[in-house]
């Protein structure tokens, strides 16, 4: 499942994250499913407790917790991984970002 890009709405992962959940918690329903969140590139702004990384780091624990809700007792039979392609630094660069390291 993939949607638009989500870097500055954290409600929009959360509503994906449920209706994914929902379709995995029925009876018929998939046993195995792959979430894309768009918007991770962050080398500029990436503020503190306000900013873009600030919202992505929002919708993606909301998308987690939603997950869990909507999957009910199925939850307790499910693995999530959450991963990357690349990792940042921990410098703040001159655009208020972090830039590439290998991850």
């Amino acid at each position: 499942m993939k949607g638009a890009n989500n870097s500055d709405k954290p409600n929009e992962m959360v509503r994906q994250a449920r209706s994914a959940a929902k379709l995995m918690a029925a009876d018929d329903g998939p046993r195995i499913a792959a979430m894309a969140f768009d918007g991770w590139d962050t080398h500029e702004n990436e503020g503190g407790a306000k900013g873009r990384l600030f919202n992505l780091l929002t919708g993606l624990d909301g998308a987690l917790a939603e997950f869990e809700n909507a999957l009910g007792p199925v939850w307790n039979q499910t693995s999530i991984v959450v991963m990357t392609e690349f990792g940042r630094t921990a410098r703040i660069n001159g655009t208020v970002g972090t830039d590439r390291v290998t991850g």
